[in-house]
């Protein structure tokens, strides 16, 4: 199917490299999506995002059944999308000293990246390192927020 007229066509679009891209990422959210949302969403912005974070503001670590987790994941790995958790469960299994199997957890749901993030926690000498090397063990990308 020919690509149909872009509504403003008369502007130069910016260069962008083809996915999958090291550099001009685009890293954006999805809070609480359904599967028909995020099939909607890979329909339009899909080309242009290359890692999407699924947060856990409202507790779907808790709520979401494992099966709808990989389901999701299956989604956007198909569209070229790596998929990471947010920061939250991971300060969550550092707090309950369960990193080792948040990480093969994490990865066993299919998704490609990890955040490492120190929001509300601190964690102790060294284990910002530990962390990234249980992640990378596991195949994972580390991913870290600031502020």
């Amino acid at each position: 199917m020919k690509n149909p007229k872009s509504a403003f066509d008369f502007l130069a679009r910016p260069p962008r490299r083809l996915k999958p891209r090291k550099t001009g990422l685009t890293i954006t959210s999805d809070k609480a999506k359904s599967l028909a949302d995020v099939s909607s969403l890979i329909e339009t912005v899909g080309d242009i995002v290359d890692h999407m974070k699924i947060p856990d503001h409202v507790g779907v670590m808790w709520r979401y059944p494992a099966a709808l987790t990989r389901k999701k994941n299956a989604l956007y790995a198909k569209a070229g999308i790596d998929t990471l958790p947010g920061g939250i469960p991971f300060e969550v299994a550092a707090v309950q000293g369960k990193l080792p199997q948040f990480m093969e957890r994490v990865a066993e749901l299919g998704f490609k990246g990890v955040e490492i993030s120190e929001d509300s926690i601190d964690l102790p000498a060294g284990g910002r390192m530990k962390a990234i090397r249980h992640a990378l063990k596991n195949g994972l990308t580390v991913f870290t927020e600031l502020g």
